[in-house]
């Protein structure tokens, strides 16, 4: 698959769960903060900069370290 078609699902991905998120945020049946924390970590493998945003929040909250780790391995596998 091309650099830019991937690049496209990425941020088609992300644009479908931001959405996803604040309806969540209006909606109380939804989950709005998990579906948000997926399209920062799906956008943090097209821009460096949310990469490193996401990365000092963990190191400053290592509670969520692993978590947070095999969530992104397992996003990076498919996107």
């Amino acid at each position: 698959m091309s650099k830019k078609v991937r690049s496209t699902i990425n941020y088609t991905s992300v644009a479908l769960f931001i959405f996803l998120g604040l309806l969540g945020i209006i909606l109380p049946i939804l989950p709005g903060l998990v579906f948000i924390l997926i399209a920062l970590v799906i956008l943090s493998c097209e821009v460096p900069a949310v990469d490193e945003w996401l990365e000092k929040h963990i190191i400053r909250f290592p509670k969520y370290e692993p978590h947070f780790r095999t969530v992104k391995v397992r996003v990076q596998k498919y996107f």
